[in-house]
């Protein structure tokens, strides 16, 4: 488990995605960054790894360790004010990036073999489909999933251009879409 393994995409002037609150289930230990679901009985849960659409509702956009394993859990008060003396508990709101195809989200982990992260992102790989992937505490996308739920978009150089107009022949931060979430129908689906 690490913070900000995920986080919206501001490249090329994009828009973050929208958020929504939901209540976090007990015995929670996400973070910010993390795939995130609802549950049969609306509470908000971690994401399965590889989750399918039926299991993936968007991004946490704060922590929901109702632990506090990660001494980063901070509740917020009614003026919306973080509250570092609070956990966070069961039913507390949590927010989470809700994704559009039109959103863009990053991560520097990135594989093509769904053993480990570091894989060369290659332009090749430009559109491909792709799914998260928890691999040793740390998620991220993976070429090798069973549940494509997102596709590539671009890959960004060390100095933060894409690779498509760098010179540089790989880059260090996928880009990409989630295509299906739990908020979409199968026919709605763009992947």
């Amino acid at each position: 488990m690490s913070r900000d393994d995920i986080k919206p995409s501001v490249w090329r002037g994009m828009n973050a995605p929208a958020m929504m609150s939901y209540g976090l289930n007990a015995a929670e230990t996400f973070q910010r960054g993390e795939p995130v679901s609802v549950n049969a009985i609306g509470r908000l849960t971690e994401s399965a790894d590889d989750p399918a659409a039926v299991d993936l509702l968007g991004i946490a956009a704060m922590d929901g360790d109702t632990g506090n394993a990660s001494g980063l859990a901070t509740a917020r008060n009614r003026f919306g004010q973080f509250d570092d003396t609070q956990l966070v508990t069961t039913g507390d709101l949590i927010e989470v990036w809700i994704p559009h195809y039109l959103n863009f989200f990053e991560t520097g982990n990135y594989s093509v073999n769904g053993v480990s992260f570091g894989s060369t992102m290659a332009i090749p790989e430009l559109q491909e489909r792709a799914g998260l992937t928890l691999l040793a505490g740390v998620w991220g996308v993976d070429l090798a999933t069973a549940n494509f739920t997102c596709r590539i978009v671009d890959f960004l150089s060390r100095n933060g251009l894409s690779i498509q107009l760098d010179t540089q022949a790989v880059g260090r931060v996928a880009v990409f879409a989630i295509t299906n979430t739990q908020l979409q129908s199968g026919a709605a689906s763009l992947a």
